[in-house]
């Protein structure tokens, strides 16, 4: 097989690769999706893959800043957690065989967590009013095993004589509260649960609202014909302490109040009582038919007092929704964020304190322009793998054999000042990258974003206030495009010319072993291998690539002639282009531009030669 076919093999193996990973793909099954208990700073939703064929049930977690977009944050993690609570911005997990993981939005994976110590029956986010730790997760438990009594309450100075009394431990079922900055749980309270609750266990609400953590009670008597309430705060991080809050303002409201409790959300000094009760013109209908609407109890907790509830109004009107698909609801930012299904798919609203609807989206448009993370990893791979196979094929690249020997340069040649060598990156590669930016982005938002700086310059210092321009998909094609089209580039121009753009302005040029101008083959070879220097600045980087990335560019560093890997796989080197006096052209170069040899009039007029023709000529 001669050259020309080898090479033609190997390039057409190399292209269908790299082709096929940008078509790569699949479908997605139907989802359903949850809105996760909220903190301060993110609002995350999870979406559940059913399980198909032999695939298992798995789940995806998204996530979205205040103000911001949704961004994958975790896709097709097995399982099915019992509890899911976020925190400042982690996500906690609690599986029901007690496995914890704490999700981070953009963390790679989860972190393992300590296992809950009981059967859960409510959670919230709190913070650690010791200050220090950031935002926690505070969990209520029901426990029949006794609590070790040398658990002691944290210190903090709010309760420094609490905190040398050792927690008792009772024999009876008991209801316990830990918390947990993601290392440990730590013991907060204990007390024996209420034996009328052990036959008739209520529905227990948590929410830290200001810097209390409130509890809500709430249990049918046993006729099941009143609906009972108990609200309580919790006092000095150890007891449980009952609060009654003074009704106020014009209508007076009635406490405790009325209608299906839908949980408690704490926002500042604020804790919401949500409640869903029957429309004016319902009354009396079939429970499970019932048109019910919205109302939002706006405890003061400083106050102590609660006025009358504001309905859930959108553009002036009440909302209502059937008894049995009544809005999920969990904080988001200085907002209440809902999620309930319709006709036309999931839709997600926040409404302000007052119950006011301030916006509202179809959960399943914001999700569908997301990228496809799975799918962005693979095709990273296999990007990845095709570049690795093109720098094979250029080592195996067959080339005349010679005896090894060092790498020299001629006499007087000068490698290229390293700094010089990033300036000259920066000049070939900006507009590339600048280009791909452009090309994968969305013209609408770059127009936005410099309207929003127009108009507000100082917006500028504020994250929250301008579009995403890219996204992940954009990002890792831009990046991918960007880098292949500036290595093509720099192929094509020191193969021609023995230097870029960049190179020539700053006075530097690539040279081959012994001063030659360099082949075809070498070129490739020191620039190919410049995908894996340039994945560490990759949006998405493999964590290997990205090592091996940092640890290829210290090689200019420590080699005699400032050579990178590349180049010392290539036998190259990028050399100061005024220290160059004379280049000799590889044999290629030499057979295309050579004129007639010197050697080859001296030998027809050599005394042998003569011979020779004469003979001929005989």
């Amino acid at each position: 097989m001669d050259q020309l076919t080898v090479n033609k093999k190997y390039t057409t193996i190399a292209a269908v690769l790299l082709t096929l990973t940008l078509f790569a793909g699949y479908v997605r099954a139907s989802q359903s999706s949850e809105l996760i208990s909220g903190s301060k700073t993110l609002l995350w939703i999870t979406k559940t893959n059913p399980a198909e064929g032999d695939k298992k049930a798995s789940f995806d977690i998204y996530a979205r800043k205040v103000g911001d977009k949704f961004s994958s944050a975790a896709q097709s993690i097995q399982g099915q957690p019992l509890l899911m609570q976020a925190a400042g911005d982690k996500l906690h997990l609690i599986y029901s065989s007690g496995v914890y993981q704490i999700f981070e939005v953009e963390s790679a994976g989860p972190n393992q967590g300590q296992n809950a110590p009981g059967k859960i029956l409510a959670t919230c986010e709190t913070a650690d009013f010791a200050g220090g730790k950031g935002a926690g997760v505070l969990m209520l438990v029901q426990t029949d095993k006794p609590v070790e009594a040398s658990a002691v309450v944290p210190k903090t100075p709010a309760i420094a004589t609490a905190a040398a009394t050792k927690l008792t431990a009772p024999s009876v079922p008991q209801y316990a509260l830990y918390r947990n900055f993601g290392t440990q749980w730590q013991l907060v309270s204990i007390q024996p649960i209420p034996s009328e609750h052990l036959l008739n266990p209520p529905k227990i609400h948590l929410a830290q609202a200001g810097a209390s953590v409130f509890r809500l009670d709430v249990w049918q008597s046993k006729n099941g014909e009143k609906q009972n309430i108990k609200l309580s705060r919790l006092e000095n991080l150890t007891t449980w302490v009952e609060v009654t809050p003074k009704p106020t303002g014009k209508p007076l409201p009635t406490y405790p109040p009325s209608g299906k409790f839908c949980g408690i959300i704490g926002i500042n000094d604020k804790l919401l009582l949500l409640t869903a009760g029957p429309t004016a013109n319902e009354p009396g209908a079939d429970p499970a038919k019932q048109v019910l609407q919205l109302g939002v109890h706006s405890y003061d907790t400083k106050q102590n007092t609660i006025p009358a509830p504001s309905p859930i109004q959108q553009d002036g009107k009440n909302l209502t929704w059937a008894n049995t698909d009544l809005p999920k609801f969990a904080q988001s930012g200085e907002n209440l964020a809902m999620l309930w299904k319709t006709g036309e798919g999931e839709i997600l609203a926040e409404s302000n304190l007052q119950g006011k609807v301030l916006q509202q989206e179809n959960l399943a448009d914001s999700l569908a322009a997301l990228p496809d993370m799975e799918r962005l990893e693979e095709i990273s791979q296999y990007y990845l793998w095709g570049i690795m196979i093109v720098i094979g094929i250029a080592i195996l690249w067959p080339r005349p054999r010679t005896a090894p020997k060092p790498f020299l340069l001629p006499e007087g040649v000068k490698p290229g000042n390293l700094l010089l060598r990033v300036v000259a990156f920066l000049i070939d590669s900006l507009p590339f990258v600048v280009a791909s930016w452009f090309i994968f982005s969305v013209h609408q938002e770059i127009f936005e974003l410099l309207r929003n700086i127009i108009n507000d310059p100082k917006s500028i210092a504020s994250k929250a206030k301008f579009p995403d321009i890219l996204y992940s998909d954009r990002q890792l094609y831009a990046s991918m495009a960007a880098t292949t089209a500036y290595i093509i580039y720099c192929v094509i121009m020191e193969w021609r010319l023995g230097w870029t753009v960049g190179k020539r302005i700053v006075g530097l040029r690539v040279l081959a072993d012994e001063g030659k101008a360099p082949k075809f083959r070498e070129v490739v070879l020191r620039n190919v291998t410049k995908f894996i220097e340039l994945s560490m600045l990759s949006p998405a980087p493999q964590a290997f690539y990205g090592i091996l990335g940092v640890i290829m560019l210290i090689f200019p560093i420590l080699t005699r002639y400032n050579q990178r890997l590349g180049d010392m796989m290539a036998r190259t080197s990028v050399v100061n282009a005024k220290t160059v006096t004379k280049i000799t052209p590889d044999d290629q170069t030499l057979n295309a531009i050579s004129k007639p040899d010197d050697n080859a009039s001296d030998e027809t007029d050599s005394p042998d030669n003569t011979t020779k023709d004469s003979d001929a000529k005989k």
